[in-house]
């Protein structure tokens, strides 16, 4: 994350904050949001997608790559180096998933990584601000 924070416009850091945290206040419907995110997303592309494609396909390669896929087609309002990043990130999913055989681990995961992506957020936001 902070990789691409740098690597980003003073425009595009805007932008990025209009959906992210601001204000500690703002950290409960965030934690609403990651919780969503982590437990839908993780329903949706590891468990529910998965299950569907792996008797189309026939190889849990291919069903996963095409999870992955979506995954970072569904991000696609960030950059493609972080649709990138997004993408490993869903194939360390995927594996999670396989290994543990349930999607209860991914889902925390997601919602820990998206929460704690949230603090640091509100923490750059009050760095850009006026009186940061």
């Amino acid at each position: 994350m902070p990789l691409f924070w740098r690597r980003s416009s003073e425009d595009e850091k805007r932008q990025t904050l209009l959906a992210r945290p601001n204000e500690p206040k703002d950290l409960g419907w965030w934690f609403l949001v990651s919780l969503a995110a982590g437990t839908v997303e993780e329903i949706t592309y590891r468990g529910v997608m998965f299950a569907l494609l792996l008797p189309m396909t026939r190889n849990r390669w291919m069903a996963a790559a095409i999870c992955v896929s979506f995954f970072a087609l569904g991000h696609a309002n960030q950059k493609l180096s972080r649709m990138t990043f997004i993408g490993a990130i869903a194939i360390g999913c995927h594996a999670l998933v396989w290994m543990t055989g349930a999607l209860y681990l991914a889902m925390a995961m997601h919602f820990t990584y998206d929460f704690i992506a949230g603090i640091i957020y509100l923490r750059w936001a009050r760095q850009m601000s006026p009186a940061g």
